[in-house]
């Protein structure tokens, strides 16, 4: 699995509903700066953060991955 692969999947699919980064930390309860840190690569979520976007997205979280 690739490391860059979450950071660019949670971007694409933030950006592709049209939300800040405060929007979609709002959403799934953490900070802005915790999704600015996933998008960036500087920070590796643990599960329950990624379960949360995934859900949010409504998509599996091994889609989060490109798995």
């Amino acid at each position: 699995m690739k490391k860059q692969q979450l950071p660019n999947k949670v971007k694409e699919l933030r950006k592709e509903h049209n939300l800040s980064q405060g929007d979609l930390a709002s959403q799934v309860g953490t900070t802005r700066q915790t999704i600015s840190n996933i998008e960036s690569g500087n920070y590796v979520a643990n599960f329950s953060i990624i379960k949360r976007i995934a859900d949010f997205f409504q998509k599996k979280i091994d889609e989060l991955f490109n798995l």
